[in-house]
């Protein structure tokens, strides 16, 4: 038997709980039709085959503005609940031209910070030798997916415009008393043989692949693999200006961080000391070998917080 006199209120309830016309008739004993009266009645925005009346001005404007800012119909049917075909209804009477999937794919691209030079890591000059070097150092990639994480946000904004993304991208991450540390990550398929050439592959750690850099651009290579797994430091209980320069990474790298710095004619004492079968170090002690390294891989870009340190030092000796 139906019901007569529908309670409005638990209607409207059950309704914003199960988004259903059908499944709440039956709870009420009803037709759909009876439920949709009452939902339209009370101005209730209805989802489902066959709505085309919605009430809410500010849904509709809510809807306009997000889809001409590029977020896709498929997002905005599932974020705001509404069904696809009202969706479109609203964007055709607003007079807003509905995107194919090809310009769907560009406009999120772009919103997303994504509309970059594919090629970017193929080019050969000082500014991408340096990030690949950093990215060798202290990157991550996985299949086309390529990510950096530092505590240096100004580093990272400029790796972040390097590559065409926008700054709203960066990711902060802070994990109890630890320094905040900041990220970006993104993918495309046409970075991996690129990066490849720089040394750069999965699990690089383990699987190191030796970079082909060109003599020009070793420095600033090096200065990015030194910013991200190196340190300059003031021994311990040492009172004089000395400085000591260390890199830690994989020791293939390590070994190709030497021979490089040799090549470019360094040819002072360098220490290569082997901590286990994974990791090594190499050490600078001497003053006129760390003045030659420093003025070798001075440049920009390069992480302030270490190269303010190495320039106040050179003004001093």
């Amino acid at each position: 038997m139906i019901k007569a006199n529908l309670p409005e209120k638990e209607i409207i309830e059950k309704y914003n709980e199960l988004v259903n016309l059908s499944q709440v008739a039956k709870l009420f004993d009803t037709y759909p039709e009876k439920i949709r009266s009452v939902l339209l009645r009370n101005n209730i925005s209805i989802n489902g085959r066959g709505n085309i009346k919605y009430k809410d001005n500010n849904l509709i404007k809510e809807v306009v503005r997000r889809y001409e800012n590029g977020e896709s119909r498929a997002y905005l049917r599932k974020e705001l609940k509404i069904h696809s075909k009202v969706l479109v209804k609203m964007l055709k009477a607003n007079n807003i031209e509905i995107r194919n999937l090809k310009e769907s794919l560009h406009t999120r691209r772009k919103l997303l910070g994504h509309d970059l030079d594919k090629r970017i890591f193929a080019r050969r000059d000082e500014e991408t030798a340096y990030y690949c070097g950093l990215l060798l150092a202290d990157g991550y990639l996985l299949k086309n997916r390529i990510s950096l994480e530092l505590t240096d946000v100004d580093v990272i904004y400029k790796f972040a415009n390097f590559l065409g993304m926008n700054e709203n991208k960066i990711i902060t991450r802070t994990i109890g008393n630890w320094k905040p540390t900041y990220s970006v990550a993104i993918s495309c398929d046409e970075f991996i043989n690129d990066l490849k050439q720089w040394g750069i592959g999965e699990r690089k750690t383990y699987n190191f692949i030796k970079p082909n850099v060109p003599l020009s651009l070793l420095p600033a290579f090096l200065r990015g693999i030194f910013d991200g797994d190196g340190a300059v430091y003031h021994p311990s209980k040492d009172k004089t200006n000395r400085l000591v320069f260390k890199v830690t990474t994989h020791n293939d790298c390590i070994k190709f961080y030497y021979e490089a710095l040799r090549k470019l004619g360094v040819e002072g004492n360098m220490y290569v000391k082997k901590r286990d079968d994974l990791v090594g170090d190499i050490l600078i002690y001497k003053e006129s070998v760390l003045k030659e390294v420093f003025t070798l891989l001075q440049g920009t870009p390069n992480l302030s917080r270490k190269w303010d340190k190495i320039n106040n030092w050179l003004t001093t000796i």
